[in-house]
This record gives C-alpha cells, sequence and structure tokens, in this order.
C-alpha cells in the first residue's frame, strides 16, 4: 500500500529523489503561465534540484540543461527578458552542471554535445538579458563560480564613434 511507497521514497537514494524532483519540476512547467517571475521561481527551482553535483547521474544533469533551455526559449517566444535572479540562477545552475564528472570530462565523446547544450543556455541568457534594451551601450553580466560571461549591444552608429582595431 501507501506506506511502502512513502517509505521506499524516503530511503531511495538522493539522485533517484533529485531525478523525480525534475521530473515535476518539468510537469510544473508545462502548466505554468510564461511569466518573468514563474520562470524565476522555475530555474530557482531547479538551482536547488542541482546544487549537489556528486547526487546528480548523466540523465538529470543532461534534463537540468534541457530545462534550462526551455525556460529561456520560453521567455524569449514571450518577448520577456530574464530578471537579475534568473541570470544568477541560471549561471549557478550552469557552474553547479559543469561539475557533474559523468557530463562534462575530456573522455567523453558525449561532453561536446553537453558544451553545445550550454553553448546555447548562455546564447540564450544572453538574447533575454538584453531582450527590450534600447540598442546604444547596454551591458548586462551573468556571473557563477564557474561561468562569467558579459552581453553587450550595440548601434553601427555607436561603433562609428569609436575606432575598432583587430590585431591579426
Amino acid at each position: 500500500g501507501g506506506s511502502t511507497s512513502a517509505m521506499a521514497k524516503r530511503f531511495a537514494p538522493k539522485g533517484a529523489l533529485r531525478k523525480a524532483l525534475l521530473g515535476n519540476l518539468w510537469d510544473v512547467f508545462e502548466i505554468t503561465e510564461t511569466t518573468t517571475a514563474n520562470v524565476a521561481s522555475l530555474v530557482s527551482t531547479l538551482s536547488g534540484i542541482v546544487e549537489k553535483p556528486d547526487e546528480l547521474d548523466k540523465d538529470t544533469a543532461a534534463g537540468s540543461l534541457a530545462f534550462l533551455e526551455s525556460a529561456l526559449r520560453s521567455t524569449l517566444a514571450a518577448d520577456l527578458g530574464v530578471s537579475s535572479s534568473t541570470s544568477a540562477l541560471t549561471a549557478g545552475a550552469l557552474s553547479d552542471l559543469f561539475q557533474v564528472r559523468t557530463v562534462f570530462n575530456a573522455s567523453a565523446s558525449e561532453s561536446l554535445r553537453y558544451a553545445a547544450n550550454a553553448t546555447k543556455i548562455l546564447r540564450l541568457v544572453s538574447a533575454a538579458q538584453l531582450d527590450g534594451a534600447i540598442a546604444g551601450g547596454v551591458g548586462q553580466a551573468l556571473s557563477g563560480d564557474l561561468v562569467y560571461m558579459f552581453s553587450y549591444r550595440s548601434t553601427v552608429a555607436a561603433m562609428k564613434e569609436s575606432p575598432v582595431t583587430v590585431a591579426i
């Protein structure tokens, strides 16, 4: 009955619980309206799920990367930017995920695919950070333990005012 199931969940390995939590988060994402606050809440929950990289298996880590990508795509599709907390939580989650050895390591050929996913996430968060920003000199930082990126938007007219030198 129910008590056996409850006991099994109570003593399940932590990795299995994190995997189940990620599955539940996907379910919540599917029925949640895309707003800046809701995406921040969802990414905050994901951040809690991935905060212990040694308790994540490959599927949970890969699913977490996919979740970040989907959440950020939804903000862009809704023509929303991201809050500073969403940006910080994304950087933190990526930093944690970069420490999952079964996903990011030099000896696994799949690591290249996961690195490409992480690059997509960085591009999406950059686009979301700059969404609606007035061109001509807007910059936003993204910073976590293992992630630092600065996104900047300018116009061609503004660039004409400053010479650009390219060293070859």
